[in-house]
């Protein structure tokens, strides 16, 4: 696990700070930073001064620190998914999700918090996507907490328990987080240890999605984007694996061919959502949109092929490429 390594990385430029300057501060070598942020080897004593330089809690660095050697349960998110080259072999970064997976972590202090905003029935938990007055947003419902509760745990460990409970409600629903918690309210919040049915559950509609608002004012730039449905995955990587889908037509409007077994098309159907039994009614039924919804949902696990029939018609088919391969090992490994 990486957990610390990203910790760090993202908290310095956050900061706005370089290697460099770090190194500077510290009173250390450039080598030295590098390593921290690759290897995570760092001295324990060092985690105050680091602490206050990026200016975050020392409670989440030591529990950054902690998790890279933590044993309770295994890390079951998918990072091959997110590191992938185009169709014409090109590089794609999407590391942001594998670095935000890995600070998607609460302790139980902030879930506590968490608890204690659903409970007064905070608004900004509402919220579905990020948009430009998030933090505001956040803060002011922060107004709600009983004073009771802040003057228990101090008001500046209040402070460290937002920031870093917020750093998690940015990414995740707080519908999703709460269904988690309370499948297991001891258990300290961890993405990555989550089940894979549960990762499932948080690619497919637990995460909020950029605003249109945030996306104008550029408010982050760094943001959870996985363009593919595991649940729809789950139902055609198998299907795949055997038999590429053939359709009549290029993809934007091709129709899947009449001689497609039927025990394909039901399947098909239902990832698709699409009423099987009118299948071949036309477009308004669907027909001719299936090569759509499957191409928008299996983008980075699935490839086409164009050829002609012996008519000189266009035929494109969909197969399943390497990324696809390890999604579903993925999915069947206990």
């Amino acid at each position: 696990m990486n957990v610390f390594e990203n910790y760090i990385k993202r908290a310095r430029n956050e900061a706005g700070l370089t290697q460099e300057e770090v190194a500077e501060r510290m009173g250390v070598s450039k080598v030295a930073v590098q390593n921290w942020e690759k290897k995570g080897g760092i001295r324990r004593e060092r985690l105050k001064k680091l602490s206050e330089l990026y200016n975050v809690p020392i409670e989440e660095l030591s529990a950054a620190l902690d998790a890279n050697t933590d044993d309770e349960g295994s890390d079951n998110w998918p990072d091959f998914l997110f590191e992938y080259n185009d169709a014409e072999g090109n590089s794609i970064d999407m590391e942001d999700n594998n670095s935000i997976a890995s600070t998607l972590r609460l302790n139980l202090a902030q879930q506590e918090l968490f608890g204690i905003m659903c409970i007064y029935d905070a608004k900004y938990l509402q919220n579905e996507s990020v948009g430009c007055h998030d933090r505001e947003d956040f803060e002011e419902c922060l107004k709600k907490v009983p004073f009771e509760y802040i003057n228990k745990v101090g008001s500046i460990h209040f402070m460290n328990i937002c920031d870093g409970l917020y750093r998690v409600l940015k990414y995740v629903r707080s519908d999703f987080l709460l269904k988690i918690l309370k499948l297991d309210p001891d258990r300290q919040f961890n993405l990555r240890k989550l089940s894979k049915e549960q990762i499932c559950e948080f690619i497919d509609g637990g995460f909020k999605e950029m605003g249109l608002d945030a996306e104008l004012d550029a408010m982050n730039d760094e943001a959870l984007c996985f363009d593919i449905s595991m649940s729809k995955a789950r139902l055609l990587l198998p299907l795949l694996e055997k038999n590429s889908f053939r359709f009549n037509g290029n993809t934007s409007g091709a129709e899947l061919m009449e001689d497609t077994p039927d025990d394909v098309v039901k399947v098909i159907a239902k990832a698709c959502d699409l009423d099987y039994e009118k299948r071949w009614s036309g477009l308004q039924h669907g027909r001719g949109f299936i090569a759509g919804i499957i191409s928008d949902n299996l983008k980075y696990v699935t490839e086409w092929d164009y050829d002609k029939d012996d008519t000189g018609h266009e035929v494109a088919s969909l197969s399943i490429n390497e990324t696809g391969r390890k999604l579903l090992e993925w999915f069947r490994e206990k």
